[in-house]
């Protein structure tokens, strides 16, 4: 809900990137923010979307003011539903579940752990942390491993969640 479309060099000449800025961030670490790589299939598909100056995402609340961009969990539980997600899946942490399938997917194709620990936002622990600068992960390599959505799948979760 708060990305902008600034947000994204979908361009780069290292291939398309995402800066998620500091104040998005719940936590000391998030609000140092990142810049991370995002999936060529991502960047391709936000092409063909009608880009403005302002949110990736317009919201569909009727009132503009401090509460519009605030994410509310029962939306996206009621979007997940509608979708015929098995609710087992992302009862009680709608969003949460997005990041998991995430993860357990990258793993899946042999994505390397830290890059993808990092990729989520994940603050890389203890002494690795310490001396383990970010930049030197195979990020790319671990979004290159994202599938291509089909226009069907894509139609279905976009709908579902554009409804909430």
């Amino acid at each position: 809900m708060e990305l902008k479309w600034s947000d994204f060099s979908l361009d780069h000449t290292a291939g398309p990137i995402l800066t998620i800025r500091g104040e998005m961030g719940k936590t000391k670490h998030e609000r140092s923010g990142r810049v991370v790589p995002i999936s060529p299939h991502l960047a391709e598909e936000m092409r063909t979307w009608e880009q403005t100056d302002g949110w990736v995402i317009v919201s569909a609340r009727s009132r503009n003011g401090p509460r519009e961009r605030v994410f509310r969990a029962r939306d996206l539980g009621r979007a997940w539903a509608r979708a015929g997600v098995r609710e087992g899946v992302w009862q009680g942490r709608p969003a949460h579940c997005f990041r998991k399938g995430f993860i357990t997917g990258l793993k899946r194709k042999g994505a390397d752990t830290e890059a993808v620990e990092q990729l989520v936002g994940h603050k890389l622990m203890g002494q690795r942390g310490t001396y383990l600068d970010p930049d030197a992960l195979p990020m790319r390599a671990a979004v290159a491993k994202v599938p291509k959505v089909d226009a069907a799948t894509r139609v279905t979760a976009v709908h579902a969640v554009a409804v909430g």
